[in-house]
């Protein structure tokens, strides 16, 4: 019998930039271009143990 090597499933999360139906369909959306918005995503990412950003 032969053992059959271990796959892995990656995951990661993707952060569009900026688009018009988020900007545009919530007021509070904050922009998509604050550094505190990649810092916020990548944290919780971080925290999912994703493996790419």
């Amino acid at each position: 019998m032969t053992t059959r090597p271990r796959k892995q499933v990656r995951l990661g999360v993707h952060f569009p930039g900026v688009n018009s139906t988020t900007v545009w369909s919530d007021p509070e959306a904050g922009s998509q271009v604050d550094f505190s918005s990649f810092e916020h995503l990548a944290t919780r990412a971080e925290a999912a143990h994703l493996d790419f950003f």
